[in-house]
């Protein structure tokens, strides 16, 4: 049975939700974006788990078993599930005699995390390029977290964004097509109008 472009979404939302959670309760226990996505990616994994099937060309295999998650994808994406509902699913590509195409299949969710932690000084702006970057791909359902690890960075990290007055405490997250902020008290939803 292959794993459905829903319950991947479905999967998605309900881990980054744990996430959110678990780093509002705990924001020291993420001293690094690479925890946050290592605790993402491991709950999607566990969420997503059933083996993809991918046809090769015998170069080195005539079959690749992969997994829906993987991190660093593509063109370094954070985090991605791919979408084996895609009509592009059984095309093969090589290069230099390898089957490379499992490195580019189609994605369905792209998630990128950026977190503001001690000692950084960037802003909102890198959350909007982020959303950008997904888009520009073409990934069917974006996602943009921005994580803040204490409250005091609230004013300056959306100190650059002109239309502050456009964010909205969230109590529910449904993560796709907007950017998300979260620092240990608040969640923030940020709907924003990227052209392609």
């Amino acid at each position: 049975m292959t794993t459905s472009r829903d319950s991947i979404k479905t999967a998605v939302k309900t881990c980054i939700v744990e996430l959110v959670y678990r780093f509002q309760k705990q924001p020291y226990a993420f001293l690094f974006e690479s925890d946050l996505q290592a605790y993402l990616y491991a709950r999607l994994c566990s969420q997503l788990s059933e083996p993809l099937e991918v046809h090769g060309s015998g170069n080195p295999e005539h079959t690749y078993k992969t997994g829906i998650v993987h991190t660093e994808y593509w063109r370094r994406i954070d985090i991605v599930c791919l979408d084996p509902e895609s009509e592009q699913w059984s095309r093969i590509r090589t290069y230099k005699g390898s089957d490379v195409h499992i490195y580019e299949l189609p994605i369905l969710v792209g998630i990128e995390l950026k977190y503001r932690k001690m000692g950084d000084i960037f802003g909102f702006s890198s959350c909007i390029a982020d959303l950008e970057k997904l888009n520009v791909h073409k990934i069917q359902y974006p996602v943009a977290l921005g994580f803040l690890q204490n409250r005091s960075y609230e004013d300056t990290f959306f100190s650059d964004i002109p239309y502050r007055r456009d964010c909205i405490d969230v109590m529910d997250i449904d993560p796709f097509g907007s950017v998300h902020v979260i620092s240990p008290g608040k969640v923030w939803k940020i709907n924003i109008q990227i052209s392609s």
